[in-house]
């Protein structure tokens, strides 16, 4: 069977707006709505009652919270290593004055290497997300990369009864679910804030 090329256009064309026209329809509030329809005890008891961004993650506050933590990590690594090299010192101290320590010596060798490897890797991620970071900032570049969103939903809980629930829910870029969690009081509280934070 051949296909001539106006029946090719044709049907190139019918796929593109079909593609186009699920893309219109990817907003925050649909994938919250497909994605709490996928999660609930009955799905089609559910009722989305309200949906609001709370807040915006950017990709410079993230890099450098990122920077942070491995910093954390090198100063935790590295008082780590100061107590294994005093470990070893001991022990060195210990064998020259009696003897009969190198065993000990030499069972500190292996959590000394594992430490230097990790402060290593850590000092390499860091330099890496600071070269990032550099970039981002010299060119003026700072996309948000994560949404967290508000959602009050009412469904039909584990006992076939109506319930009213709120939800904390994180989406990416792309509109894809992160993560989501029963929401609290603090980000009830934020939403009479306006702007959200």
């Amino acid at each position: 069977m051949k296909i001539s090329f106006i029946e090719f256009l044709i049907w190139g064309t019918v796929l593109l707006l079909v593609s186009c026209n699920s893309e219109k329809n990817k907003t925050p509030e649909n994938v919250i709505k497909q994605y709490f329809i996928s999660n609930v005890n009955d799905p089609k008891s559910y009722e989305p009652i309200e949906t609001k961004c709370i807040d915006s993650f950017y990709l410079i506050n993230n890099l450098k919270t990122r920077i942070s933590q491995q910093e954390f990590l090198l100063v935790t690594d590295s008082n780590s290593l100061k107590g294994i090299i005093e470990t070893m010192n001991f022990y060195q101290g210990m064998d020259k004055k009696y003897g009969g320590y190198s065993e000990n010596l030499n069972a500190m060798k292996k959590p000394f290497d594992e430490k230097q490897t990790s402060i290593d890797e850590n000092l390499k991620r860091i330099q890496e997300l600071n070269h990032r970071l550099d970039s981002l900032q010299k060119n003026n570049i700072n996309p948000i990369v994560s949404r967290k969103y508000y959602h009050k939903l009412r469904a039909k809980n584990g006992f076939g009864a109506l319930a009213l629930s709120e939800w904390v829910i994180y989406l990416n870029d792309t509109l894809g679910v992160i993560t989501h969690y029963s929401a609290d009081q603090d980000d009830k509280e934020s939403l009479r804030v306006p702007g959200g934070y």
